[in-house]
């Protein structure tokens, strides 16, 4: 009995811990005509660094987007 509670506890552990949490990210774009922007992405850092890369595709704006 002690057995099965131990696995089932290090189990629902295990998946809390393997769960990727959304936090907020940085991204910081560099405006065509000078200067610079930061603008805030909440989510995981993979798709963070899309949403980010995105922002500069083909805009008249920004020439270049990183999260930092």
């Amino acid at each position: 009995m002690k057995t099965k509670l131990i696995l089932s506890t290090a189990l629902i552990a295990l998946a809390f811990l393997s769960q990727s949490c959304k936090k907020d990210y940085e991204c910081h774009c560099e405006k065509k005509a000078g200067g610079e922007e930061h603008i805030d992405i909440k989510s995981k850092k993979s798709d963070a660094d899309g949403e980010c890369k995105k922002l500069a595709e083909g805009s008249t704006v920004y020439s270049s987007c990183k999260v930092e």
